[in-house]
């Protein structure tokens, strides 16, 4: 088939009516756009970019979201509690953690310090048992993590760590 045959260029009709207003070939997540974005500057070098790229690279490739990721739920998740489940941002870093991860935010908000944190945000307590599950059951569970040893968040109630 030559370039020349009408079937290309009915195709090439049907490819472009299909992507739309799309001008990008792939379509990226707009975090990675903005982390992407901030390695732009003269001031970053290039031992920083290839760093972080790679770190960023190496933790998508065992399937575990980055530090800022963690953090930024954990800020929310404390000051807005459970209604911050309902949030398609929260949820969208919720599907982005590891089993291990998951475990790990559900443990220190089971051992959130009120005293600690009520300088930056009042309504910050540690979680009770009941809310630990429905953050849980946000996110279907891996099955295969706990055999790679995950480790599950404590079963008591944060009530009782005051």
């Amino acid at each position: 088939m030559s370039w020349e045959d009408p079937r290309w260029k009915i195709a090439a009709r049907e490819y472009h009516a299909a992507r739309g207003n799309r001008p990008a070939v792939v379509e990226l997540d707009r975090e990675e756009v903005q982390r992407l974005r901030r390695l732009l500057p003269r001031s970053v070098t290039v031992e920083r970019a290839y760093a972080e790229l790679n770190h960023y690279a190496e933790l998508k490739r065992r399937g575990c979201a980055p530090a800022a990721t963690i953090e930024a739920l954990m800020y929310g998740l404390s000051i807005r509690n459970t209604a911050a489940l309902r949030e398609p941002e929260v949820r969208e870093r919720l599907a982005r953690l590891s089993q291990d991860q998951l475990y790990e935010i559900a443990d220190r908000l089971q051992r959130l310090d009120h005293k600690v944190m009520r300088k930056r945000a009042p309504t910050a307590r540690p979680w009770m048992a009941d809310e630990i599950k429905q953050l849980l059951g946000v996110r279907p569970p891996d099955p295969g993590a706990l055999s790679g040893g995950a480790r599950q968040p404590r079963d008591t109630d944060a009530e009782t760590t005051k």
